[in-house]
């Protein structure tokens, strides 16, 4: 099988040279920061208009093998904005033709070849009770195999107006009819079925921003030993900052993995873009992040770092290196506009910048290799083992080949 060949970047680009690798860390920044534009198609497109559920960060809802021949293996997988003609920031995404020997296949302007992944087998088909899996927003398939779901949709900054501005929970909610909490049953059954039709690697689980962590912190340790009893899979968790001193000792021992994402390591941008989370200050995220690398281990506790609100790279490099320095893994991640509250047309600051975005990349690619901390596909559960949505695994493995 196609997918079967793909579970590992390092098998298929061994040979590379440094140059090689120095194109393929190019290539999919170019990818990840500009987006593309595709040929007009009656298939369904991930931003449509100005305002968009796929705005925050990560994944956008369409998967791609990156190849440079379609004849070729491809040297990853990739999530990337797909923009229409008319969206105000088409001019500054990369062009795109359909291959005439298959219409999901995409060659760009730069001759790089994007070959459309299906999608997931069940994610048209209903639960037992009619639910409709896709609709229901039950699970997605992302990246390497990636199962991802949420336990909550709730985010209690939402209630306050304090909510992160680049956020897009409460348009997905609205446009799908969305339950704050979807019914524990219905993510196990959706479970069962997604491992049945579909090979899946790992599991990442979100657990929104509830009112009461604490409280919603054990009902995830619930679900969790739920779905294993349904698949043998390691699990990546995502929550906020807990203080409880036994959780993160409960926690480690039916998950892999624990996201618990500063999202932005400039302190002023952090409380100007994320003014709930901010209230959370850097120093109590530390003491979590400490809490959680003792009981999962170093490289298993991960954060993130979203660029594109004009911060200084060279000044957020030394907040990652302490990060580093704990044992707590960094995801690059760059925003995606699509929430109003960035404004109708909001440019990110990283757009045409990529020979910075690249240094970036490198620079925090030889943090990890110095703290002895992983970027590779599979080594790490979740979006650890994943970052389809990054290029973070390709600036660590350049660095660790020049090194």
């Amino acid at each position: 099988m196609e997918e079967d060949k793909q579970t590992t970047r390092e098998k298929e680009i061994k040979d590379n040279t440094p140059n090689q690798l120095r194109k393929i860390l190019e290539d999919r920044v170019l990818l990840l920061s500009r987006g593309i534009v595709v040929p007009p198609r009656k298939w369904w497109m991930p931003v449509r208009h100005l305002q968009s559920f796929y705005g925050g960060a990560g994944p956008q809802g369409r998967r791609y093998y990156i190849c440079y021949s379609e004849n070729e293996p491809s040297v990853s997988m990739i999530s990337l904005p797909i923009y229409p003609k008319n969206h105000y920031l088409a001019k500054y995404a990369i062009s795109t033709k359909r291959s005439k020997n298959n219409p999901h296949t995409l060659i760009t302007e730069h001759g790089i070849i994007l070959k459309g992944i299906p999608p997931a087998k069940t994610s048209k088909m209903k639960l037992g009770d009619g639910t409709p899996i896709e609709k229901s927003a039950l699970f997605g398939m992302h990246c390497y195999n990636t199962y991802t779901t949420n336990m909550s949709w709730a985010c209690a900054h939402y209630e306050t107006g304090e909510q992160c501005k680049y956020c897009t929970i409460n348009l997905r909610k609205k446009i799908w009819k969305l339950p704050e909490v979807p019914p524990q049953e219905h993510l196990i059954e959706a479970l069962k079925l997604a491992v049945k039709y579909n090979k899946v690697r790992s599991i990442t689980i979100t657990s929104g921003t509830p009112i009461n962590p604490q409280e919603a912190s054990y009902e995830l340790i619930s679900l969790i030993k739920k779905m294993h009893e349904v698949a043998n899979l390691s699990i990546h968790v995502q929550i906020e900052p807990v203080f409880d001193q036994n959780f993160f000792k409960d926690l480690s021992g039916v998950a892999d993995s624990v996201g618990i994402f500063l999202e932005i390591f400039d302190e002023k941008i952090r409380k100007e873009i994320c003014p709930g989370k901010a209230r959370i200050s850097k120093k109590q995220y530390i003491q979590a992040w400490k809490e959680a690398v003792k009981y999962f281990g170093r490289g298993n506790v991960g954060t993130s770092c979203l660029l594109g609100f004009g911060e200084d790279f060279k000044t957020i490099l030394a907040g990652i290196e302490e990060c580093a320095n704990l044992g707590v893994n960094i995801m690059v991640l760059l925003v995606r506009p699509g929430s109003q509250l960035l404004g109708d047309r909001f440019i990110p600051s990283y757009i045409e910048k990529e020979r910075e975005l690249i240094d970036f990349h490198i620079k925090v690619g030889e943090i990890l290799l110095k703290h002895n901390l992983k970027a590779e596909v599979g080594k790490g559960s979740g979006c650890i083992g994943c970052q389809g949505c990054s290029a973070m695994m390709e600036a660590y493995r350049y660095v660790k080949y020049i090194s």
